[in-house]
C-alpha cells in the first residue's frame, strides 16, 4: 500500500508538469476576463443564479482535478472529471431548458424530503443534453453530446470502480492518459468560463472570452465540430 501523502503511479515528467502549468495559465486568463472582483449576473432570476452556482462548482472541480493529478491521485482525478462535465451540463441546462419545477426543487430548504424530491424531479445527464437539442447557444447541443459520447463511458468506469481504474492500477497508468484527461478538463473549464461570461450579458467580458481557445490550443483537445 502506498503512502497517503503521495502515490504517483508513474514518474512525473516535464510533459505533465508543463500541461499542469498551462492549465493554471488558462485558469488565470479566464479569471482576467471574468473579473471576479466585479462580476455581476445580467439578472438575478432563479434560473440564472442556479446556473451560476453550478458553473462555479465546475470551476472548483477543474482546480481539484489539477491538484489530484499533481499529487499522483490519478483515478480520483479521472472520476472527478465526470462530475466537472455534469456541472457544466447542469449549468447550461438550468439557464436554457430547466422548467419551474426543477428550479423550485433546487431552491428548496435543505432537508431529507427536499433531497429526495430533487432526486425525483431532476433529470440525468443524457436527458439534460437532449433537452438542449433545440435551445441554447448555436452548436451547444452538438458540443456537449459529442463530448458525452467520446468520453463518458471511460469516466463512468472510473466513477464506478470498473474496468479502467482496476486494470490500470495493476498494469500501470500511462502519463499520456492523464495529459488527455487534463486537456478534457481544460475544455470543460473553457466552456464553463464562456457560459459564466454569457451570464453577465456584458460584451466586454463575452467577446474576449470567446477568443480564448486559440491562445491555449496546446492544452486543449481538438475542437468538436458543431
Amino acid at each position: 500500500m502506498s503512502s497517503p501523502e503521495f502515490s504517483p503511479s508513474y514518474p512525473r515528467t516535464l510533459d505533465l508538469e508543463g500541461m499542469l502549468r498551462r492549465s493554471v495559465e488558462l485558469d488565470l486568463a479566464a479569471l482576467d476576463f471574468l473579473r471576479p472582483e466585479s462580476y455581476e449576473l445580467q439578472e438575478e432570476a432563479l434560473d440564472t443564479v442556479l446556473s451560476f452556482s453550478a458553473g462555479e462548482l465546475g470551476i472548483q472541480h477543474a482546480r481539484a482535478i489539477r491538484t489530484l493529478v499533481a499529487k499522483g491521485f490519478d483515478p480520483s482525478a479521472a472520476s472527478l472529471l465526470r462530475l466537472q462535465f455534469e456541472a457544466l451540463v447542469r449549468s447550461i441546462w438550468l439557464a436554457w431548458a430547466a422548467e419551474e419545477k426543477h428550479l423550485l426543487a433546487l431552491d428548496a430548504e435543505v432537508s431529507l424530503d427536499a433531497e429526495l424530491a430533487a432526486g425525483k424531479a431532476l433529470p440525468g445527464l443524457t436527458t439534460m443534453i437532449k433537452a438542449m437539442r433545440n435551445v441554447g447557444p448555436p452548436g451547444c447541443f452538438e458540443m456537449l453530446d459529442g463530448f458525452r459520447a467520446m468520453i463518458l463511458p471511460t469516466l463512468n468506469s472510473f466513477v464506478h470502480s470498473g474496468f479502467h481504474p482496476l486494470k490500470l492500477r495493476s498494469a500501470g497508468y500511462d502519463e499520456n492518459l492523464m495529459v488527455r484527461f487534463l486537456k478534457d478538463s481544460n475544455a470543460i473549464f473553457t466552456m464553463t468560463a464562456m457560459h459564466l461570461a454569457a451570464l453577465t450579458g456584458d460584451p466586454e467580458i463575452i467577446s474576449p472570452m470567446s477568443k480564448i481557445q486559440p491562445r491555449f490550443a496546446d492544452c486543449l483537445p481538438p475542437l468538436i465540430k458543431a
